[in-house]
């Protein structure tokens, strides 16, 4: 179908789900780099919240004089403008995800490209597009082929898009409104999921129940404990996808999705106003990379999780090993690094940056807008006027 549809003046974005901030800011790259012609339409579940998630995350709430549209996406009119838009964004797949034709370009948003495989369980989701991006030449590069994307210039480092929020001006007392004390610094607890049940992925598990491991346990009420006695806010929040969740059962303040919307943030400029990260597998540490604050990994099933789910090279233990949280005395100097204004193993963490590529950038969905350019340029495919960013196409 998309091979004999017409081709129009028009850009469609989409992300999983409407919160997804990679796409809603790079609607708004679209629409500031978009000739006066162009039609940006964001697809999304609920158009209205999809709306009011564009502004939070773009012009903190504010209305813009020029905004994309914003459509459901499984609607004829979704799927119209899908097939017949110049240029498509999206994260996690649209539609399908077919090729675009030849008088067309689609490209797949880097949502995430940490240190697990992008095939849970050896079953591998194919993308179609005609151009990845990332924020690393190592683990993105890939997580990108694995996808099933292969040529040899399909794979442009630009930083993800809502990396973009690290570079903003920060105001703390922004906190109060999720019940957190912007006085205090704070640290941020995002382990990876490890059991998923969504209906559009399918159900997979992935190493061991974090409930499973009485040294995890251990681990985590060591770091709440150090974190009370610093006077350092531990929260967390559960990933989408995440069917076990981590607070209820952990006693650690939970931030959610609705939470967020009410407090007027995005999930990203969430993370800008905190001081620390501890993860393990999950690609936001990769990302929490631009933040230039504190990351520890808390790490306990390091076998079953690469058997199960898999891990890119370089491994995991070779890039980050200096940022793993090994027992109760780095956890104690982690949190006082962090409650001190210190960024812990600041050294480690740039050689970790350094061997996975990763890309030290700003304005990162404009760069994506010059990528896509660049590869219609290299591919003599019109865009009939729809980027007008930097030297037009």
């Amino acid at each position: 179908m998309i091979r004999i549809a017409p081709v129009f003046n028009s850009i469609a974005i989409h992300g999983f789900g409407d919160d997804e901030e990679n796409a809603l800011r790079m609607a708004h790259a679209a629409v500031k780099a978009s000739s006066a012609r162009t039609r940006v339409y964001l697809l999304s579940a609920d158009p209205a919240m999809s709306r009011t998630l564009y502004r939070t995350a773009n012009t903190n709430g504010t209305t813009l004089n020029d905004e994309p549209s914003f459509l459901r996406k499984n609607t004829i009119a979704g799927l119209w403008h899908f097939l017949t838009s110049s240029v498509v964004f999206y994260t996690h797949g649209l539609f399908g995800s077919p090729r675009s034709g030849p008088r067309r370009l689609h490209v797949l948003l880097g949502h995430g490209h940490g240190p697990k495989s992008a095939t849970p369980n050896g079953l591998p989701f194919e993308y179609l597009a005609d151009l990845a991006t990332t924020n690393s030449s190592t683990w993105g590069r890939q997580v990108i082929l694995d996808l099933g994307i292969t040529a040899t210039d399909a794979i442009a480092i630009t930083g993800n898009p809502r990396e973009d929020a690290f570079d903003e001006s920060a105001d703390r007392s922004r906190l109060d409104a999720l019940g957190i004390d912007p006085s205090r610094p704070v640290i941020v607890w995002l382990p990876t999921y490890r059991v998923s049940d969504h209906a559009r992925f399918g159900g997979w598990s992935d190493g061991n129940r974090l409930d499973t491991m009485p040294e995890y346990r251990c681990a985590v009420a060591a770091l709440a404990a150090s974190c009370e006695l610093h006077g350092v806010t531990l929260v967390t929040k559960s990933h989408i996808l995440d069917a076990q969740g981590v607070s209820a059962e952990w006693g650690v303040t939970a931030v959610t999705n609705d939470d967020l919307a009410a407090a007027g943030l995005s999930f990203y400029q969430f993370l800008q106003l905190t001081d620390g990260l501890v993860s393990d597998f999950s690609s936001v540490w990769v990302d929490y990379l631009s933040a230039g604050s504190s990351i520890g990994l808390l790490i306990h099933d390091l076998d079953s999780y690469s058997k199960t789910r898999g891990l890119n090279e370089p491994h995991l233990m070779d890039v980050a090993g200096g940022l793993v949280l090994t027992n109760q005395s780095t956890i104690e100097e982690f949190v006082s690094d962090t409650a001190n204004g210190r960024v812990w193993h600041h050294s480690e963490q740039l050689e970790a940056a350094s061997r996975i590529g990763f890309h030290h950038g700003v304005m990162r969905a404009d760069a994506v807008i010059e990528a896509v350019k660049s590869l219609a340029r290299h591919h003599e495919v019109s865009l009939r006027g729809a980027l007008t960013l930097g030297s037009p196409v």
